[in-house]
């Protein structure tokens, strides 16, 4: 397919995510999605739902939510967010503007140049970023024409972004996950990890995966030979790197098993040079993390939690049932998993020192207020002032201020996406290579709630 023709398509998909039917709900079961922590600082974090970022100050004790049209994106899509040390947080997002920050939860601005507006160049889409362990922050864009970069980085805690070339010269048309190692190599160099595909002419999927021993000046191409996939919608997605040893790495093949269920967990610990299979079970998998202590936990939609003891190399049977979406451990070895907010696992944000004996930290109830801004921010005029009371209702949220007569219904669980789809001409009638690579663009970002790890 000409990329010339993939743009068009791109701002198709960005009219419709923000249109106002997207913008009032995104038809999905309220769930959670993935927890976010600042660095250095365990009084903030983030839970990422379905229906917004709710974000503690205060370890826990109160919650505040803001809502999609705030951060700037809608419909289906879930962003990648990330958390600075000072923090600043990011988001990726569907709208025009790419690359959003905000430093007060009030205003989301775009990136600035050159991922942001830069004269007559429109902004860059951006679809990962990550903090390295220094506090550096990357950026990945895809679908840009050699000789543009597909990587930028800042050096100053987003007010700056300079282009780092091209991790593959290669087109690539989605960057599908970033893995920033938590340990730096020799020389205070950092490791980064990506996966990633393009489409060929007749719409088959060309994946790879690459690493970055020196902070992103250059690349290794290690290739995909070693993974087994289930056809054109299998995906190639970093899971886990070991937060004490860079060489230790996990990634996840979705949909590994050619159905719409049934994922594959690789390991290898010589920094992604040969793999292993240590993890098929016909089930989705929905997290993996690797502890400061060399156990691993790993999630799955329908089995429960299974734990290995000898570093991933083997998993044993499920320790409980509990639905978890996320697994992360803190820097203070507390884990933390995002649960169901309903029966029967009542949890939306869960933690544990031992995998399985879990205590629940918060539920959607919990929720405190929409964050009190500025009256010309979307914060305040679209969460806040329209948004906020209906939320209290659907979740029972405690609130004298708002009144309920109808309970909002959230939909069966499996009650599925109530989105419009785009138009079957967005690419091009009648080109099949057309809608694949819009159908794949479709399934990249509005699938990662199901595989975020």
């Amino acid at each position: 397919m000409s990329r010339i023709r993939l743009v068009p398509c791109l701002a198709a998909l960005a009219a419709l995510a923000l249109s106002p039917g997207a913008a009032r709900g995104n038809g999905r079961f309220p769930a959670t999605i993935d927890v976010h922590f600042k660095p250095g600082d365990h009084d903030v974090f983030a839970l990422q739902a379905t229906w917004g970022l709710i974000t503690t100050f205060d370890g826990g004790d109160t919650w505040h939510w803001s809502c999609e049209d705030a951060v700037g994106f809608g419909g289906v899509y879930d962003p990648d967010y990330e958390f600075t040390s000072t923090g600043l947080l990011l988001a990726t997002t569907t709208s025009i503007d790419g690359l959003r920050l905000t430093r007060d939860m009030c205003t989301w601005a775009p990136a600035p140049a050159p991922l942001g507006q830069d004269g007559d160049t429109p902004p860059k889409f951006v679809s990962q970023v990550e903090v390295g362990p220094t506090g550096t922050i990357w950026a990945a864009t895809p679908y840009e024409i050699a000789p543009a970069p597909h990587l930028y980085r800042s050096l100053d805690d987003g007010v700056t972004w300079t282009p780092m070339g091209r991790p593959i010269a290669a087109a690539i048309d989605w960057w599908e996950s970033m893995e920033v190692a938590p340990t730096l190599l020799a020389g205070s160099q950092t490791r980064i990890y990506m996966t990633g595909f393009a489409l060929g002419g007749g719409g088959e999927k060309i994946r790879y995966l690459v690493r970055s021993d020196d902070s992103g000046a250059s690349w290794t191409d290690l290739g995909v030979d070693e993974f087994s996939f289930g056809g054109n919608l299998s995906e190639l997605q970093l899971a886990a790197v070991s937060p004490t040893d860079p060489d230790l790495v996990f990634v996840r093949v979705y949909q590994a098993s050619g159905r719409s269920i049934g994922d594959d967990i690789y390991r290898s610990d010589d920094a992604g040079a040969t793999w292993t299979r240590v993890f098929q079970s016909g089930d989705d998998v929905t997290a993996v993390a690797v502890r400061e202590s060399g156990e691993v936990v790993l999630a799955t939609a329908l089995s429960g939690v299974h734990v290995s003891a000898d570093g991933g190399q083997t998993f044993g049977a499920a320790i409980d049932d509990t639905k978890v979406q996320c697994v992360k451990e803190r820097d203070d070895q507390l884990l933390f998993v995002c649960g169901v907010s309903f029966q029967p696992d009542n949890m939306a944000l869960g933690t544990a020192t031992v995998a399985g004996e879990w205590t629940t930290m918060m539920t959607f109830a919990d929720v405190d207020d929409a964050y009190e801004c500025d009256a010309a921010t979307q914060q305040q005029q679209v969460c806040n002032d329209t948004r906020w009371c209906p939320t209290v209702c659907q979740f029972g949220i405690t609130d004298p201020a708002c009144t309920c007569d109808t309970i909002v219904d959230a939909g069966a669980p499996d009650a599925g996406d109530t989105e419009e789809p785009p138009p079957k001409t967005c690419c091009g009638a009648g080109d099949p290579g057309s809608a694949a690579l819009l159908a794949l663009l479709v399934a990249a970002p509005l699938a990662r709630h199901r595989r975020r790890t």
